[in-house]
């Protein structure tokens, strides 16, 4: 009786410690400022003239449809790791000119999304850009909220080079890679010290 009395305090014990262990967890992820969402926000705030998609409504009505452009706002070596399908990628420090250049006289009619890793980078692009392309016909200039790196938290699907499917993603650094929910399904691509420290 005695060995069952004790088998069972130990176990409610150790339930109490993984419970503990588990909150304490949270709460220092929570602590350390690296929510997406609230990043998110910040994103928004900084960025007022930029309009966002949620993933839900990129998914439910935009993404694969005709008249889409899906624009990558990341470095080559982050694309090269993955993206969403059917994007192209465009450098973060494309200027306007040349942008406008490669995508206005297609613009008419068509909605452009853009993403990066959280969603920076590919909002300063749409606010340097939006005016024009709308003045061009664009029906549209979007970000897609939280990047891809909300796209990897939620599992959604990604392909690398040749169209291939992964569930890799570029943590662009060790710091911002912290936003990331799967920590262990990143990669830095084949220059595995690249931003690393940052």
């Amino acid at each position: 009786m005695r060995a069952v009395a004790y088998i069972s305090t130990m176990l409610r014990c150790t339930v109490a410690l993984v419970s503990l262990s588990a909150w304490l967890w949270v709460s220092a992820v929570a602590a350390d400022g690296y929510s997406l969402p609230k990043l998110e926000q910040s994103i928004a705030k900084r960025f007022p003239t930029v309009d966002s998609l949620t993933l839900k409504q990129f998914q439910d009505n935009l993404q694969g449809k005709d008249g889409i452009v899906v624009l990558d706002v990341r470095e080559k070596g982050e694309f090269d790791v993955s993206r969403l399908s059917k994007s192209e990628r465009v450098s973060p420090s494309i200027s306007k000119l040349e942008f406008l250049k490669k995508y206005a006289l297609s613009a008419k009619g068509k909605t452009f999304v853009l993403y990066c890793s959280v969603g920076y980078r590919s909002s300063q692009l749409a606010a340097r850009i939006q005016s024009s392309l709308i003045q061009a016909g664009a029906k549209g200039v979007y970000n897609l909220q939280g990047g891809i790196f909300a796209w990897h938290n939620h599992s959604k699907p990604l392909v690398r080079a040749g169209n291939k499917k992964t569930e890799l993603v570029h943590p662009y650094s060790k710091k911002w890679g912290r936003y990331l929910t799967n920590r262990e399904l990143t990669s830095y691509g084949k220059s595995s010290s690249w931003r690393i420290f940052n």
